[in-house]
């Protein structure tokens, strides 16, 4: 993976389906991978790294599908010279604990490597095998339940705490 440090904010609006927590989060790291098909270098995908202390995925949930979030970094991206046109948020699986993972382009490779130089350091991850896929989906249906239950949790609580009031 080919990675640049960066310095710049974002904000989350809360409204995104994994998380209601508006919060400011400070981007720290981009990295890059890419795959050759067919020497095109048509696909990729970026992790966009943040500071873990301003997001607690844990306690917060998935930046993923935050549309402020998002408009804000191709901002950001577009203003260090990256072409965003294109780039979006990648499957609820991809993302991370510390990092949200978009799909780029051909176009944002290009001026991503323009930017930072060298296609050398890329390294191609090896394809998946049918185990790893099957561990992956596994572990990503649990990470959805759990966020589930945590939400309804809190809808309870909500509902719980208003009654209370009454």
């Amino acid at each position: 993976m080919k990675e640049m440090n960066v310095d710049f904010v974002c904000h989350t609006d809360g409204k995104g389906f994994w998380s209601s927590k508006k919060s400011d989060v400070r981007i720290t790291k981009i990295g890059i991978t890419t795959w050759d098909y067919e020497g095109k270098n048509d696909a990729g995908g970026i992790y966009v790294y943040f500071n873990e202390n301003d997001w607690d995925t844990d306690s917060y949930g998935l930046i993923y599908t935050d549309k402020l979030f998002i408009k804000e970094l191709k901002e950001n991206l577009k203003s260090l010279g990256l072409v965003v046109e294109n780039i979006g948020y990648s499957e609820q699986g991809m993302q991370g604990q510390y990092f949200v993972h978009l799909d780029v382009d051909p176009e944002f490779i290009k001026s991503f490597f323009k930017l930072v130089g060298s296609r050398s350091e890329v390294v191609v991850p090896p394809p998946e095998t049918p185990e790893q896929i099957k561990e992956r989906e596994r572990s990503s249906r649990e990470n959805i339940l759990a966020q589930k239950l945590k939400n309804l949790k809190a809808a309870i609580d909500d509902v719980v705490n208003f009654l209370e009031k009454k």
